[in-house]
């Protein structure tokens, strides 16, 4: 089936094949030239909030491309190389364009009243930057406890993918905030509207609560929320679909902060062994992907990648390998592999 459209949806791990109808026929396309193409999603473009960046390219016809390897267009690109544009200190558009400069830009303004204001000429203030994102390994710390003896159920439905989504994300969960009470069984109902995988993840609850599959499709699963008021955040455990927008937060009774992390031994090291299986390795960014068992005072059974220091520690690993690992809490890395027998 074709569609004929100029803004395509693409999601994790998915591919489009586009076909692009050249010349100019008023209504699939509109001549040679340059002609822009870049993300939908706002963000995106942008290099900490300063357009343009990120994910743009073109389509340069031939004979538009000049000697310096830059599209050929009606004004100077002169200003996207300067680390001023980036700061918020040149004009997105050049003056040039409006035959004037920016010594002129009043030119006329008191024309008529001589007691008004000469206005200055605007410029973008620069990006505040985005918030620093706490490390994965931080962002799953057990802070709350399961309640042994549940005093009552709740059940509710949670829908997740690309519809609930707001300005600037691409996935995103609906509700967004769910609210249930202390000592409760929780049942979630979750709906995976999207045909790629999403998992609804309470990471800071023991035992950690995890519900995922791949497809459009609902299953439902249980936990039991901790007998004191605290607010737990959720996610997918998608990294990149939690970074486009699929989080929320889990408000028990009156809901509050979790606890803060436990200050660090005196030891100069706090090193945790580890076992699981290898899922995935990536050499090229230093990291390894691990099925692994609970990891005691550290982390809850669960499928989590870490950094591994030095990357020699990787070797031939491969995936399905069963290993035992040293975590070295304060580089927040693997500092030791040995590989097991099966």
């Amino acid at each position: 089936m074709r569609h004929s459209r100029d803004v395509f949806t693409i999601g994790a791990a998915q591919r489009l094949d586009l076909e692009l109808r050249a010349g100019s026929d008023d209504y699939y396309a509109s001549g040679p030239g340059v002609w822009i193409m870049h993300d939908h999603t706002e963000r995106a473009t942008t290099n900490k909030g300063i357009n343009p960046g990120g994910d743009i390219t073109t389509i340069v016809y031939e004979g538009f491309m000049g000697e310096d390897g830059l599209p050929k267009v009606a004004t100077s690109l002169d200003r996207f190389f300067d680390p001023e544009y980036y700061r918020g200190n040149v004009p997105v558009f050049d003056p040039a364009i409006f035959r004037t400069t920016r010594a002129d830009y009043a030119y006329g303004w008191k024309e008529g009243d001589s007691s008004a204001d000469e206005p200055s000429y605007p410029v973008r203030e620069a990006p505040t930057g985005h918030a620093r994102r706490a490390h994965a390994l931080e962002a799953h710390r057990i802070v709350a406890d399961s309640c042994a003896k549940p005093r009552g159920f709740r059940r509710i439905h949670v829908k997740g993918g690309i519809r609930f989504a707001r300005e600037g994300e691409v996935y995103g969960f609906e509700p967004r905030e769910i609210r249930a009470e202390p000592c409760e069984k929780v049942e979630i109902v979750l709906e995976n509207t999207d045909s790629v995988r999403h998992a609804f993840m309470l990471p800071g609850l023991n035992p950690m609560f995890t519900l995922e599959f791949t497809g459009r499709a609902t299953r439902v699963a249980r936990f039991v929320t901790p007998d004191r008021d605290i607010t737990l955040p959720f996610h997918c455990h998608v990294e990149t679909h939690e970074k486009m927008g699929m989080h929320g937060r889990l408000v028990v009774g009156k809901g509050g902060a979790p606890p803060p992390p436990e200050p660090a031994a005196a030891e100069p090291k706090r090193l945790y062994e580890g076992i699981g299986i290898v899922v995935a390795v990536d050499p090229r960014k230093s990291r390894i992907v691990v099925d692994h068992e609970e990891i005691k005072d550290f982390m809850a059974p669960m499928v989590m990648g870490y950094s591994v220091s030095p990357v020699a520690l990787l070797g031939d690993l491969s995936a399905g390998q069963k290993i035992r690992f040293v975590i070295d809490a304060d580089k927040r890395a693997i500092v030791d592999i040995e590989r097991l027998a099966e």
